[in-house]
């Protein structure tokens, strides 16, 4: 497989912790984040 970007090994890294979090069910879906990022707004 030709690759179209060459990372860094830091970014590998953050690639590697990311796809373990979602793995291991670490993630927020995006309707929740938007729910708690409206109710975050409206107290301001």
């Amino acid at each position: 497989m030709n690759e179209l970007y060459e990372l860094t090994d830091e970014q590998q890294k953050a690639i590697e912790k990311g796809r373990g979090q979602i793995r291991n069910g670490e993630f927020h879906r995006n309707e929740d984040v938007l729910r708690e990022m409206r109710e975050w707004l409206l107290k301001i």
